[in-house]
This record gives C-alpha cells, sequence and structure tokens, in this order.
C-alpha cells in the first residue's frame, strides 16, 4: 500500500516504519528457529516433537501418534532447508522498504544478504542490479513456469 497507494508522504513513511518493524520480527524469528534447529537430524527433530504428541491428549484418541511425529519431524527437516529461502525473502522486502525510505546503503546490504542465502533469489538480484544502475536481469519463461523444486534448497 505504502508503495503503490497515491497518499501522502507522511503516511507512506509510517507504512514503511511498520513494514519495517514487521520484516524485522520475522528476520528474528527465522534466525532464532535457524540457531534452534539447524544441526538436528530428522531422529533428533522426531525425539524434539515427541512431548507434544501424548497419547492421552484427547485431540489424538484413536490416531497413530508415532505416524504424526514422524510427519512433524520430516516437515521441520524441510524447514531446515526452506527456512534460509524464506529469511532470503525477508531480506529482499527490507531492501524493497530501505530503497523507498531512501536508504540505499541499507537496502544494497539487504539484497546481498538475500542473495547470500539464496542465490536464485531474481527479485533481490534484480533490485540490487536496478539500485547499483544496471540492467535486471532477464528470465526465460521455463525458469518462470518451474522454479527449483524446495528440497533442493541450500
Amino acid at each position: 500500500m505504502a508503495l503503490y497507494s497515491s497518499i501522502d508522504s507522511i503516511e507512506k513513511l509510517r507504512l514503511l516504519e511498520i513494514s519495517e518493524k514487521n520484516i524485522d520480527s520475522s528476520i528474528t524469528i527465522y534466525n532464532t528457529w535457524i540457531d534452534k534447529n539447524k544441526n538436528f537430524t530428522e531422529t533428533e527433530l522426531s525425539k524434539n516433537a515427541e512431548p507434544f504428541f501424548s497419547q492421552s491428549d484427547a485431540a489424538f484418541d484413536g490416531r497413530n501418534i508415532k505416524k504424526i511425529i514422524r510427519k512433524r519431524a520430516e516437515d521441520l527437516a524441510l524447514a531446515q532447508k526452506e527456512i534460509p529461502r524464506r529469511l532470503s525473502v525477508c531480506y529482499t522486502n527490507l531492501g524493497i522498504v530501505q530503497r523507498h525510505q531512501y536508504k540505499q546503503s541499507e537496502a544494497a546490504e539487504s539484497y546481498i544478504k538475500a542473495i547470500k542465502l539464496w542465490k536464485d533469489n531474481f527479485t533481490a538480484r534484480n533490485n540490487f542490479n536496478v539500485l547499483m544502475g544496471k540492467q535486471p536481469e532477464d528470465r526465460s519463461i521455463i525458469d518462470q513456469l518451474f522454479p527449483p523444486d524446495k528440497n533442493k534448497f541450500n
């Protein structure tokens, strides 16, 4: 809304500040999750999930707890691969906000962090290129239609 709506500059700056605070909060949450979970094996993730799924809990009455825990561990293992990409998107969004706040050097730093986390982040790469006065990259229609498999990030 702050970027594309015809609002006054004071309102725009206020919305950008709100966006920046929310993005910073997301970055903190993702980094905290990474710090706590990045080195666990799927077996360790499963063991850590067990206390949250008790057979005595009425919500799990008649359900296969071991299967639920195994699925949870698989989801957490996928998150270990996926969160750097999501963190990259957060830094990209932060860079966009910073650019519109006229914080060019901070925006460049955010785009660089985004690209380091996920080299295929074309939005960050193109925003960085534009910020540096270069042309955006042209992606083929095939690349746009068939993005990399999320299980192959890292």
